[in-house]
């Protein structure tokens, strides 16, 4: 069995539209979808991760997917397991970025609230992904237009993946639907769909 797990972003949640549009292109493929609610400390994040992926692996193969900060994490699984993995426009060091949103935050779905404290930091630099071991298992997904990240650094730390470079768009990729079925077909590669 194919196993997706979708890591959505920072405040965002497993109802996204990214999130919701590419689970019904797997799940018309015979693909399970996990995307687990990422809204806790990133310590917490990581071991949340790390259970559905030992839950999914012991059944069949694994790929990930993730956006902003699940980008980051997606990074921080598949360097550890070498999963095939696809980074829409991910963080990269939001230890810098965490420092300047101490404090409660309402989800976007409203339902959730997240409390961010100092120690995110570096629980987030501790998470800092390894180089992939294949780097042709990774592909990046960039929008030029993305208001909330510089995408030139994702470009930069991850320059030994493939890319798609998306002039303009912004940082939710908006145009995601266009992109979607090669994303999707991107992580069943390789997959025997059982």
């Amino acid at each position: 069995m194919q196993t997706v797990l979708y890591l959505h972003g920072f405040l965002s949640g497993p109802g996204s539209k990214k999130a919701c549009v590419l689970r019904d292109l797997c799940e018309a493929e015979g693909a399970n979808y996990v995307a687990p609610d990422l809204n806790m400390s990133p310590e917490d994040a990581a071991a949340l991760i790390w259970s559905e992926y030992e839950k999914a692996a012991a059944v069949g193969t694994v790929a990930v997917a993730g956006a902003s900060l699940g980008g980051f994490y997606a990074a921080w699984l598949a360097g550890r397991t070498g999963i095939r993995a696809v980074l829409l426009n991910p963080a990269v060091e939001p230890w810098d970025i965490v420092k300047l949103y101490n404090g409660e935050y309402k989800s976007f779905t409203g339902d959730k609230i997240v409390r961010v404290t100092p120690d995110y930091a570096d629980q987030l630099r501790a998470l800092d992904a390894k180089s992939f071991a294949d780097p042709a298992r990774v592909l990046m997904v960039l929008c030029t237009g993305d208001e909330v990240l510089d995408w030139r650094r994702a470009a930069k730390r991850f320059s030994d993946v493939q890319s798609i470079v998306i002039d303009g768009s912004d940082h939710r990729i908006s145009c995601f639907e266009e992109y979607a079925v090669g994303v999707r077909d991107f992580l069943l590669a390789g997959s025997d769909r059982s």
